[in-house]
């Protein structure tokens, strides 16, 4: 979003006031969507990946008792980081519920 408000302001000239914030506005609400969508794939990403990770220490687990601890140690370590990445979704979630309740009147 390295594009100000001007810039976007100044490509519309022959737009009045009015329309011209609304144009600045649809202009950065398509771009935070964009970026959000895009930083939604990484997390996605990660918490596959640390899903995947766990299964792999469970099973490696189960194999090699011998080795319970140091691999124990690991799984908490990937579950407090998994814990972190499903709370940002829980958070998301309940800023999206909240937001739709005040579009419609509720709160």
């Amino acid at each position: 979003m390295k594009e100000t408000p001007r810039k976007a302001s100044n490509q519309h000239t022959f737009l009045n006031a009015h329309e011209k914030w609304e144009t600045i506005k649809v202009t950065a609400k398509e771009k935070a969507t964009l970026l959000s969508k895009q930083k939604a794939a990484v997390r996605r990403t990660k918490k596959d990946k640390q899903l995947h990770d766990l299964n792999v220490l469970e099973l490696k687990l189960a194999n090699t008792p011998e080795e319970s601890q140091a691999i124990l140690q690991e799984i908490a370590e990937l579950k407090t980081k998994l814990e972190l990445l499903l709370e940002v979704e829980r958070r998301g979630a309940a800023t999206r519920a909240q937001r739709k309740w005040i579009e419609k009147g509720e709160k």
